[in-house]
């Protein structure tokens, strides 16, 4: 149910393009120059589903190329800038006083990066410095931060004499030649998909493939389509097995992963209650006790409450999936329910608490009591097998 690193996923793509070089540019901002180089990359194929075609993933690739240039650094690489002033005429600025200038008048050495580099007029003589930085951002230009800090460096006022001295010189020093960038590719859908612990059989699942057969299943897909460009509420879909209630669920999941939406969890009743109570064991001393699956789905930004059914313990449910819900209609956390029982049964099942809640916070009731699709669909069950 928790969300994982992305890397194995990635490395299930196609060999990357080698590193890009393009020039640093200080008049375009970071995420143009990184765009236009990575705009003539082709896309890849997932290995382990070939039908999947992952872009390279812009966000991902400008965030690696300011934070890990060349996969190296660890640091976020800044624009570095130097200005010199003319020295103030009430101090002496003789060979002699060059140590008392250093400590009062800021006149010294410029360090820039591991380098030195002393600043001093045509005669020799030490000059007064101000210098800055910038971290690069992703939608500023070099320049424009350049801009930015000279405005704050106007002047430099000399501590002895308290004048103001007039700038001479300033320059902006980029922090590297050329970028090195790494296009990066995102997991396939299917793979965020099977890494939440949906079966492969049903990752493909997409609104395209849905069939609304009977055609009353069209207005459901309609209202799917609805909840998942926006979730909110409570989606319950209640009725017989087979009949399309998951695949819609996890379609809706598909296209908040396509949106970058992350800590989705799709949970099936019995597996819920069986790790809940699990959790309430007595263990061995010494042991760590389970964990429940409760504090995880009372967070997630959505989820999928797959297979209610009725239970024999159906009291001690109802006290936990009241825990479950009342968390989540409380704090405005989208979830969709599916339920092997018709619209009557619910109520019964779930109690009157949290019945009641969920009537409120209803996105819709969608009533499937329509006939299994699943023996019409045995020869493609069995064409998908390896």
């Amino acid at each position: 149910m928790n969300d994982m690193n992305t890397s194995s996923e990635q490395a299930n793509a196609a060999k990357a393009p080698d590193i890009i070089r393009v020039a640093f540019d200080p008049d375009r901002t970071p995420r143009a120059q990184i765009e236009a180089a990575i705009a003539a990359v082709a896309p890849r194929q997932c290995r382990r589903h070939p039908d999947q075609t992952l872009p390279v993933d812009s966000e991902a690739t400008i965030r690696d190329a300011l934070s890990n240039y060349d996969g190296i650094h660890s640091r976020r690489w800044c624009v570095d800038f130097h200005a010199t002033y003319e020295r103030c005429a009430g101090c002496p600025h003789t060979e002699q006083a060059d140590e008392i200038e250093v400590e009062d008048c800021a006149v010294g050495p410029v360090r820039l990066g591991n380098r030195f580099i002393g600043t001093r007029d045509g005669t020799g003589k030490p000059v007064p410095t101000q210098q800055g930085s910038a971290r690069m951002e992703s939608d500023q230009t070099a320049r424009e931060q350049f801009q930015a800090w000279l405005k704050t460096a106007a002047g430099l006022r000399c501590p002895s004499s308290d004048q103001m001295l007039p700038r001479r010189k300033a320059q902006m020093f980029a922090p590297f030649p050329s970028w090195a960038i790494e296009p990066k590719f995102p997991p396939c859908l299917r793979c965020s998909l099977e890494r939440l612990g949906i079966a492969p059989d049903e990752s493909g699942a997409s609104f395209d493939n849905f069939r609304p057969d009977p055609p009353a299943l069209r207005e459901h897909l309609k209202v799917c389509r609805a909840f998942a460009a926006a979730p909110k509420g409570v989606l319950l879909m209640v009725g017989n097995t087979g009949t399309g209630k998951t695949h819609l669920a996890i379609v809706t999941m598909r296209e908040l992963l396509r949106r970058g939406e992350h800590g989705l969890v799709l949970v099936k009743h019995r597996h819920f209650l069986a790790g809940h109570w699990q959790s309430l064991r007595p263990v061995a001393f010494g042991d760590e006790t389970p964990a429940s699956p409760l504090a995880v789905c009372q967070e997630s930004p959505l989820l999928v409450y797959d297979e209610l059914t009725a239970t024999t313990d159906a009291r001690a449910s109802e006290d936990v999936l009241l825990d479950l819900f009342e968390k989540r209609i409380g704090h405005f956390k989208p979830s969709i329910i599916t339920a092997n029982l018709s619209r009557e049964e619910l109520e019964p099942v779930l109690g009157t608490r949290l019945h009641d809640r969920l009537r409120r916070a209803a996105f819709a009731v969608l009533e499937f009591g329509f006939e299994s699709k699943r023996p019409g669909l045995n020869s493609d069950y069995l064409s998908r097998t390896k």
